[in-house]
């Protein structure tokens, strides 16, 4: 699955000669991010060698070899990696913003998977 990135991080467009052409919300770049959720055929093993990273290795090698799909999801995606992350969330929640909670509004929605 891959999502548009939720950081608060600016892309930085230069010039060769360093000067600034533009800086835009990372979220608006158009970037699709890992989002971590993966589903695979026992053949994965067979691209992934005792000691190799899965994202770096085996997936590199499906690329190669245009065996490697992606879910573009559109939803609600948070990451909570850092604590400034975990804070954002906590506090989200105190609030009553929990975009995440589709089971308590009854709007629990069943995805749809095409081949």
């Amino acid at each position: 699955m891959v999502t548009p990135p939720q950081r608060s991080f600016h892309v930085v467009q230069f010039d060769k000669d360093k000067e600034v052409n533009e800086i835009s919300a990372l979220s608006k770049s158009g970037l699709w991010v890992n989002a971590g959720y993966f589903v695979f055929k026992n053949e994965i093993f067979d691209f992934l060698s005792p000691g190799e990273d899965l994202v770096d290795n085996a997936l590199q090698k499906l690329v190669l070899r245009n065996e490697l799909s992606v879910y573009p999801y559109h939803g609600t995606w948070i990451t909570m990696d850092t604590f400034k992350e975990k804070q954002t969330l906590d506090d989200m929640y105190s609030r009553g913003e929990t975009p995440w909670e589709v089971w308590k509004e009854g709007k629990l929605k069943q995805l749809t998977v095409t081949a």
